[in-house]
């Protein structure tokens, strides 16, 4: 496989979408999700899905110029509505409202509807992780084969993964408590 930049790669992404009928924003919001998960390894949320993503914009399925509408339901309560659009830039209004709640809330929840594939669900926990905060992400999942609804999980979460930092406080505890034999 060829060696790319990353700046080239992000372009070149971006373009493809616009031509598809994603507007800017939203062509630079999704290509940027999909470079990172190539970059993290997770090539199923990657460049591989440029394919579909464009099909999907060129039938419809995915509404390329939405644009993420927020309704707070309290001081730290909210629902995005992405009006059938990418997951992307609904999850990145999510991401900054929360981290900007939870710091005034200490606990913040989002939860977003009308969206298209959320991608790879550790780029945004660790966005949150990387402001110091705990994030935490569930996602519908179809499955054809299944008759009734189901709470899946990933058990592996995502290669050893989880964004978490916790308190100075809870890192001293835990340093101070016996250990357990």
């Amino acid at each position: 496989m060829p060696n790319y930049r990353i700046e080239e790669l992000l372009a070149d992404v971006a373009v493809t979408l616009q031509r598809h009928g994603a507007s800017h924003t939203n062509a630079l919001i999704v290509a940027r999700h999909l470079v990172q998960a190539e970059i993290d390894g997770q090539s199923g949320h990657g460049l591989s899905r440029v394919k579909s993503y464009t099909e999907q914009l060129a039938s419809g399925k995915v509404n390329g110029t939405a644009t993420p509408t927020l309704e707070p339901l309290s001081q730290a309560a909210y629902r995005i509505n992405a009006h059938n659009g990418f997951a992307f830039p609904a999850l990145e209004l999510a991401i900054n409202t929360l981290a900007s709640a939870a710091k005034d809330s200490v606990i913040a929840t989002a939860s977003i509807y009308n969206s298209h594939h959320c991608g790879a669900l550790s780029l945004h926990v660790e966005a949150l992780a990387k402001q110091g905060l705990l994030g935490l992400m569930f996602a519908n999942s179809p499955q054809p084969s299944i008759k009734q609804t189901i709470l899946r999980t990933t058990p592996n979460l995502n290669n050893g993964y989880l964004a978490t930092r916790r308190s100075s406080i809870a890192r001293r505890k835990t340093l101070a408590e016996p250990k357990k034999t």
